[in-house]
């Protein structure tokens, strides 16, 4: 899978200022760096690639686990656009 370029990287830190300041109305671009293969859920090997770029290190799976756990409301083991917005709110 794919990185992160460093547009989309600069994209994902801009987005995440302007989610922490309420401001919803990006959260679709945000969604669609987490969504690398575009097929509108985030899986594990997705959500692990963009938060190790956040975080430049490895991401233990039990904190990917625990973050899909937490976000999955329909308990399918993806995360889709409305949940992932919930998740913001």
């Amino acid at each position: 899978m794919a990185s992160l370029s460093e547009e989309e990287f600069t994209t994902l830190r801009n987005v995440t200022m302007e989610l922490q300041s309420g401001n919803f109305s990006n959260c679709e671009v945000l969604f669609n760096i987490f969504d690398r293969n575009h097929n509108g859920t985030i899986d594990a090997s997705e959500l692990r690639v963009v938060m190790e770029r956040i975080f430049d290190q490895e991401v233990p799976e039990g904190k990917i686990k625990n973050f899909i756990t937490r976000v999955d409301v329909n308990k399918d083991g993806f995360i889709d656009i409305n949940e992932f917005i919930e998740s913001f709110k």
